[in-house]
Formats: structure tokens, C-alpha cells, sequence
């Protein structure tokens, strides 16, 4: 079984260049979400967190981790949504 975080991120257009590159930075996926639209001067970002850890303290603790470093590098980025995907693999 594999696991991995989907954490989805909204804030500034002018931003949305410095909150993916502190992403990337840490060698994570990252991307902007553009079906989300950009309404308002506001713009989705979505980053992949692979390997979800077996203990919930130890991912929360490293979701709020890069929540910080995001809102840090791009002030007025905000987490709007913490998604687990679990992949139960194919069952014959």
C-alpha cells in the first residue's frame, strides 16, 4: 500500500512563482493549479508529498513544516486542503 499527501495551497498571483520554487527547493512535486481558476488576484498551487507517514503526529508535524517554509516564501499563501491518496494496489 502506498500513500502520498496532496496539499493544496491558495494566495497571490505574484506569489505563485516563489511558493512552487520553495517547493522544488525541497525536492517536491509542485504545480499551479489552473482549473481551479485565478479569480481575484488569487491562484491554486498544488504540492505532492510522497511516502505519507504511518504515524499521523509525524505527518501533521511535517505538514505544518511546509505550510511554514510556503508562507515564508510566499507570503499570503494559505493551506486550503490536506488530502491523503492511499493506493491499495490492484487486488486479484
Amino acid at each position: 500500500m502506498r500513500s502520498l499527501k496532496l496539499l493544496r495551497f491558495s494566495g497571490p498571483v505574484g506569489a505563485s512563482a516563489r511558493a512552487l520554487e520553495a517547493a522544488r527547493e525541497l525536492r517536491l512535486a509542485a504545480s499551479e493549479l489552473p482549473d481551479r481558476g485565478s479569480s481575484g488576484g488569487t491562484t491554486w498551487i498544488e504540492v505532492v508529498v510522497p511516502g505519507a507517514g504511518a504515524s499521523a503526529d509525524t505527518g501533521d508535524q511535517q505538514v505544518q513544516s511546509l505550510e511554514r517554509v510556503i508562507a515564508r516564501a510566499a507570503p499570503g499563501f494559505v493551506l486550503r486542503e490536506y488530502l491523503i491518496v492511499v493506493d491499495h494496489g490492484r487486488a486479484d
